[in-house]
């Protein structure tokens, strides 16, 4: 975890996101996506997009649905 911390803090050092503590349970700490974060991760959907279309659109629709189902099991054993 102490991986994630030193990312969320670089993030928030950047502006994309704001962490808030629970003011019940001390531990939990919300995160949230600033304006700024939404924009930004807002400008990478089409880049994802484009990705997932180069990596998987020789696929046929059952064939995808077997990859979803195969990567399901896997993640629920592992």
């Amino acid at each position: 975890m102490p991986d994630v911390s030193r990312l969320l803090d670089r993030m928030e050092a950047a502006g994309l996101i704001e962490r808030v503590r629970d003011t019940e349970d001390r531990r939990l700490v919300n995160t949230t996506l600033t304006p700024h974060g939404r924009t930004l991760v807002d400008s990478l959907d089409a880049a994802v997009d484009q990705e997932h279309q180069r990596q998987l659109g020789h696929l046929t629709e059952a064939q995808l649905q077997t990859l979803i189902e195969l990567l399901s099991l896997a993640r629920a054993h592992g």
